[in-house]
C-alpha cells in the first residue's frame, strides 16, 4: 500500500456545517442538511470567526490572519488615515519599519497612546521612529500617528504593469524580468497597485521608493461565504471550528447538558493544543526525584 505524499488536506464551509450537526444529531447518518440548516448554521460559523478576531491581538496572531502593506509617508504630516493610505482592516499591528530612498530599513517602535502623549516635541522633523495606531470601532476610521515627520521625501517610481495597471515602487531596485510587475514571479516584493502611471515598465531601469512605513498588521478573518470556502486559517483547526460549532448550536437541537459540556471540554482542548500557552499552569509540586 502506498504511502500519501501531500499534506494539504483542509475543510469547507460546509464540511464543518455537516460534521457539526452530526454531533448534535440533527441530522441522521443517511440525510443531508436543509437549506435553512446551512443558513442558520453558517451564521453561527461566521460568529465563531468574529470572536476569534477580539481574542486576536494575542496568541491567535498566529492565524494566517496576516497582511503585509506599504505607507507613503507625506511632507509635515503626523496622522494618517485610509485616505492617506492606511489599510481599512488593521485589527493589530505587529511590526514597522520606515525605509528610505536607498531602500534601506530601519524598525519602528510602536508605542502605546500615554507614550506618545508624553513626546515632548511633536513638531520634530527625521525620519519616523515610533507609531501609535489610534484604534476605533470602525478598523475604516482608525489612524496611524507618527513621530517625527518628514521634511522633504524622494520620489516614487511608477509603471504600468502587464495587467495595465498602474504600480508603484516599494524598494529601490535595478529592474529585470524577475520583478516586473506583474509577470515577473518577485514583483510583490517591489512594487504595490497604486497611482496613475502610465510610463511603461523598462529592464535595467533604476526605480526608486519615496520614504514610506512597511507593516506587518492582522486582519480580520475572512467569512465562510461559500459552501467550498476553506477556513482563513490552518488546515489544524478543523477539529476546534466542528466542535466549537456543535457546542454552539447544541442547544437549539436539545442536547442534554452533559453532552454540551463534552463538546466544550474537546474544543477546549483542540483550542489548547493549538495555542499550549493558554493551558492552564499547575501549582501541584512536581517530585523530579521520585522519576530520575
Amino acid at each position: 500500500m502506498a504511502t500519501g505524499s501531500t499534506a494539504d488536506s483542509n475543510i469547507t464551509r460546509n464540511g464543518v456545517i455537516d460534521a457539526a450537526l452530526r454531533k448534535v444529531r440533527a441530522i441522521n447518518p443517511s440525510d443531508m442538511a436543509t437549506l435553512e440548516q446551512i443558513y442558520q448554521t453558517a451564521k453561527a460559523l461566521n460568529q465563531i470567526l468574529r470572536e476569534e478576531d477580539l481574542a486576536g491581538t494575542g496568541q491567535s496572531v498566529n492565524l494566517w490572519a496576516l497582511s503585509r502593506a506599504v505607507l507613503y509617508l507625506v511632507v509635515g504630516s503626523q496622522i494618517y488615515g485610509t485616505d492617506q493610505g492606511l489599510k481599512n482592516n488593521i485589527l493589530d499591528v505587529l511590526s514597522m519599519h520606515f525605509r528610505n530612498t536607498s531602500g534601506e530599513d530601519a524598525p519602528v517602535e510602536l508605542i502605546t497612546a500615554a507614550k506618545f502623549a508624553d513626546i515632548v516635541d511633536k513638531n520634530e522633523t527625521g525620519d519616523p521612529e515610533v507609531a501609535y495606531l489610534n484604534k476605533t470601532r470602525l478598523l475604516a476610521d482608525q489612524q496611524l500617528w507618527v513621530d517625527p515627520v518628514p521634511s522633504s521625501l524622494g520620489t516614487t517610481s511608477g509603471v504600468l504593469g502587464t495587467d495595465t495597471l498602474s504600480y508603484q515602487c516599494t524598494q529601490t531596485h535595478t529592474s529585470v524580468a524577475e520583478n516586473r510587475p506583474i509577470s515577473g514571479v518577485s514583483w510583490p516584493l517591489y512594487w504595490q497597485t497604486g497611482g496613475s502611471s502610465t510610463t511603461a515598465w523598462v529592464t535595467a531601469t533604476d526605480y526608486t521608493n519615496a520614504e514610506l512605513l512597511y507593516y506587518t498588521y492582522k486582519r480580520p478573518l475572512y467569512d465562510f461565504d461559500a459552501a467550498t470556502d476553506n477556513p482563513d486559517m490552518p488546515s489544524g483547526w478543523g477539529r476546534f471550528l466542528i466542535y466549537r460549532l456543535a457546542h454552539d448550536i447544541s442547544s437549539d437541537y436539545g442536547l442534554p447538558l452533559e453532552e454540551r459540556a463534552w463538546l466544550r471540554s474537546i474544543y477546549k482542548e483542540a483550542y489548547e493544543n493549538l495555542f499550549p500557552s493558554k493551558r492552564a499552569v499547575t501549582t501541584k509540586e512536581t517530585r523530579k526525584v521520585q522519576w530520575y
